[in-house]
């Protein structure tokens, strides 16, 4: 083959090459945004995860939802709603606060030292329960109003002591939240009951667990471990609602 027309052919293939590659990497599927009904009906599911009113009525989500929060008897269970905190009608107090403490400005040769908190991980537990009320046909209005609070414990390491409002001001600065603070929450729920039936239906309050660490800050010796201890926080409710039953 003559040299001109060589180099020809070889400009030819690679311009296909660079279009083939260019046509496959734009072929890919862009990652969904919201939550699928696969994803409903996954196997674990994390109700804090949402940030809207959900209502879940698979049987493999009421199965996995009952296991994680502790929902008796889920084969019962027809409905179950859950409503993040920050769309439930709430009234707030915050008793007790300690504000987070100002960015340090000492020099590094002073000897102060500061008490501050590792994060180590959170999840959710068994839900708390609110309510329990029977219906009679036609049905009624499920209606809770309740004051929870976010609350916390530490447990010393031995030989360690650590007053409660250091501990307060070193867990106020590593989170963004509130760790005293009080709500009381109202919400309500339809409950439809068959004719010649009665029916069961439940409010618990989802409490999210934060675990943590309180260290001491030195400044010629290593940091000192003060003791660990836990957050528990009301971030939802959950409604259960349960299946229609003969009288």
């Amino acid at each position: 083959m003559k040299p001109h027309l060589k180099e020809f052919f070889c400009a030819v293939l690679t311009s296909a090459l660079i279009a083939s590659t260019v046509t496959f990497s734009f072929a890919a599927s862009p990652q969904p945004l919201e939550k699928t009904a696969a994803d409903i009906e996954k196997a674990s599911i994390t109700l804090s995860d949402y940030n809207y009113t959900h209502s879940f009525t698979g049987r493999k989500a009421i199965t996995a939802i009952a296991e994680t929060y502790g929902l008796q008897n889920p084969e019962a269970i027809e409905e179950i709603i859950y409503v993040p905190i920050q769309q439930i009608t709430v009234s707030e107090s915050d008793e007790g606060n300690v504000p987070a403490a100002a960015p340090s400005v000492l020099p590094q040769s002073s000897s102060k030292n500061k008490y501050y908190a590792k994060k180590k991980g959170n999840e959710e537990k068994k839900g708390e329960l609110l309510r329990s009320s029977w219906y009679n046909y036609p049905g009624g209005r499920m209606k809770i109003s309740e004051e929870i609070s976010t609350t916390h414990t530490f447990s010393a390491a031995a030989g360690v002591d650590v007053d409660g409002k250091t501990v307060k001001a070193a867990l106020k600065a590593a989170y963004e939240f509130s760790i005293t603070k009080k709500r009381t929450i109202s919400d309500e729920q339809d409950v439809v009951v068959k004719k010649g039936c009665k029916r069961n239906a439940r409010a618990y309050v989802n409490n999210k667990i934060y675990y943590f660490n309180i260290w001491k800050k030195r400044i010629l010796l290593k940091d000192k471990y003060c003791g660990k201890g836990h957050i528990t926080r009301p971030v939802g409710v959950i409604f259960e609602i349960r299946k229609n039953q003969k009288k």
